[in-house]
């Protein structure tokens, strides 16, 4: 709102100061033309990246929008399944959400988003728990380590590690989390990753 009226104006202004400097352009001659000349040039050029990098904001907010927009829809969309007892296409929705929310390293949202499901619809992780996608065991995980839960927590992390990551940085995290409560709870660690 407010950025675009003051670009609208800086424009306006800048177009006086161009008409200005052409009108100073065609009555001067000589060196001091050629350097009102070069001048407007480098403003011109300035503008055009002022304008291009608007631009280019304007596209990213347009973007983000959409995302939250999905984001929403798909959180809907899980309710409504859990709602229905309908919980693999639950779970099938919970990580594209989650590949979705890992992708934005939104690790906490994620985490946050499946406890208040759980909590709605407790009969959603038991399906999680036997599903075949690595991220989900993966935010289970979390939650089981955030609840101090921890020889569930490491359960859900080794089950997540017999699946294909899609994000190798999510894969290390993953073996990170396992690293330390193995190590912090004083747990079996040749019992970890394999």
């Amino acid at each position: 709102g407010k950025t675009c009226c003051r670009a609208a104006r800086s424009l306006s202004r800048t177009k006086k100061l161009a008409v200005g400097l052409v009108v100073l352009l065609i009555m001067s001659t000589g060196a001091a033309g050629a350097a009102v000349y070069a001048w407007l040039n480098q403003q011109k050029a300035i503008m055009a990246e002022h304008i291009a990098r608007e631009s280019e904001a304007r596209q990213r907010e347009r973007a983000e929008q959409r995302e939250q927009k999905v984001i929403q829809a798909q959180k809907s969309l899980i309710y409504g399944y859990s709602t229905q007892g309908n919980y693999i296409e639950a779970v099938e929705l919970l990580y594209d959400l989650g590949k979705m929310y890992f992708k934005q390293n939104k690790y906490r949202e994620i985490s946050n988003f499946y406890q208040d499901i759980i909590k709605a619809y407790p009969e959603l992780e038991k399906a999680i728990t036997s599903s075949e996608y690595a991220e989900t065991h993966y935010v289970l995980g979390s939650i089981y380590d955030d609840q101090k839960r921890y020889s569930e927590a490491v359960r859900e992390f080794e089950h997540a590690l017999q699946y294909e990551f899609d994000n190798n940085e999510v894969r290390t995290g993953l073996l990170k989390s396992l690293a330390w409560i193995l190590v912090e709870q004083d747990m079996d660690i040749d019992k970890g990753v394999q």
